[in-house]
């Protein structure tokens, strides 16, 4: 059975799951993950959000080596690389992830 590593920045296993950010009352400035301060003004007034469920890769890398602790994963010859990219969610926040692809040739 899948378990979520960080339950609070997502809805997952929900049937339509969405990244969780923040949002600020005074500034509107919208974080992800989830924060308690603002980092653009500093205020306090952070309410949860629902981030888009779909988005535009901007920028993209492959990487060709293990990530450090606390990556339990394949190491040396059996570890795969993995695409790792940018992700402009609607005009909300950008989000930077694991990709499913990482081929650059398809990428």
């Amino acid at each position: 059975m899948a378990i979520a590593l960080a339950p609070e920045i997502s809805t997952w296993p929900d049937k339509d799951p969405q990244l969780i950010g923040s949002s600020c009352g005074t500034c509107q400035a919208v974080t992800f993950p989830p924060q308690d301060l603002c980092p653009q003004c500093s205020a306090r007034a952070m309410s949860d959000v629902l981030l888009p469920r779909r988005g535009t890769v901007v920028a993209w890398t492959t990487q060709g080596f293990p990530p450090g602790p606390p990556y339990a994963g394949p190491t040396g010859a059996d570890f795969t690389p993995f695409g790792v990219g940018l992700v402009q969610l609607g005009d909300v926040v950008r989000v930077e992830g694991r990709l499913t692809e990482n081929d650059p040739a398809t990428l």
